[in-house]
């Protein structure tokens, strides 16, 4: 019997999928509490996920055994119109089925994102456990996608705010995966650089609207002004990260990286840090300036900082931040606590 006709191997998978379309998964993804109270087809769905789990223990082994009770006229009408999604939910089926080719492809995307920038090596340091957690997020993002793709394909949803078709616009060319991996690459990032100022010392918080660590299907308003929150000996600083996946050099001779208008726009202290992170050997930056490679390199109160100016989500930032206010990353994790301080206070003095 086939991978995709025995079904009763993924009565755990459809019970996970099942979950996935419960509050408890949407709400934290910005799905608001009306879709919940309101939209029939959501709660089709999840009752026929449910329906299928009932009739693979009641004794239904195949997908054509399942096809045929679908068709049966006691069967509820809102159940047999689902049989046109079948394809759909069994690949959200396989997405978080584990061992599956697709849930393998669909786990290995968010190495590829950190690949992409150059960090695909920190990968390793972090403890397996932690790894999962994001390998977790990643999978449930994607079948979650493909689920609420069918609750808002249907016409009587047309009308109502879609977010799928908003992320489907901001995806592009990428498959969920690949766009909802960079996402978590960039919180990966975030959570290395947090344990290692914990290491040194740091008390730390993570204050942006990304702290859940679940990946948004509506965006926030608000964005937050800032990723984490740091302490040290009363030292109090707020920093901002970026993963640099590209770099160039103006006419100018100022270097230029993107950085999205809510890195920069909120606070205008001294103690605002933004951490620009260039990875080891990133595919888009020139090796005429490999000797940044594997660089944090640390700009406080950007806004206002001499030397850095921004124009359509990009910085433009002179090159004395990578000689005197940079650090590569064994360098970063070998500094102490009241050095690196002493590193960001030195570089605030230019403002």
């Amino acid at each position: 019997m086939s991978l995709l006709c025995n079904l009763r191997t993924f009565k755990s998978a459809l019970e996970e999928c099942a979950f996935l379309l419960t509050e408890e998964n949407l709400l934290p993804r910005g799905i608001k509490n009306d879709l919940f109270e309101k939209d029939k087809d959501l709660e089709n769905l999840r009752n026929f996920l449910s329906w299928i789990i009932k009739e693979i223990n009641e004794g239904v082994d195949s997908y054509e055994k399942l096809v045929k009770e679908i068709q049966k006229l006691k069967t509820p009408d809102s159940y047999r119109l689902q049989i046109g999604f079948l394809g759909k939910i069994l690949d959200a089926v396989q997405v978080v089925k584990p061992g599956t080719l697709r849930n393998r492809r669909v786990a290995v995307t968010i190495k590829g994102a950190l690949e992409r920038t150059g960090h695909e090596f920190v990968w390793e340091e972090v403890k397996r456990e932690e790894r999962k957690k994001y390998t977790k997020e990643l999978v449930r993002a994607t079948a979650t996608f493909h689920l609420l793709e069918i609750v808002f394909s249907k016409a009587k949803t047309t009308e109502k705010k879609n977010p799928i078709a908003t992320l489907r616009r901001s995806m592009g060319n990428r498959l969920p995966e690949e766009y909802f991996a960079e996402l978590l690459a960039g919180w990966f990032i975030e959570d290395v650089i947090k344990s290692e100022l914990e290491r040194k010392g740091f008390v730390t918080e993570l204050k942006g609207v990304d702290r859940e660590r679940k990946v948004l299907f509506v965006k926030p308003n608000n964005m937050g002004d800032y990723d984490l929150e740091v302490e040290i000996e009363k030292e109090r600083f707020l920093l901002e990260m970026q993963r640099v996946g590209k770099l160039t050099k103006t006419r100018k001779g100022l270097f230029k990286t993107v950085l999205k208008s809510h890195k920069y726009e909120g606070g205008n202290s001294n103690e605002k840090i933004l951490i620009l992170w260039i990875g080891e050997n990133p595919t888009q930056i020139a090796k005429v300036h490999s000797k940044w490679f594997n660089h944090l390199i640390f700009i406080p109160n950007v806004k206002h900082q001499r030397g850095v100016t921004f124009s359509n989500n990009t910085i433009c930032f002179e090159e004395k931040f990578l000689i005197s206010g940079s650090l590569c990353w064994n360098q970063f994790k070998n500094v102490n606590g009241r050095d690196l301080v002493g590193i960001f206070k030195d570089l605030a003095v230019s403002t």
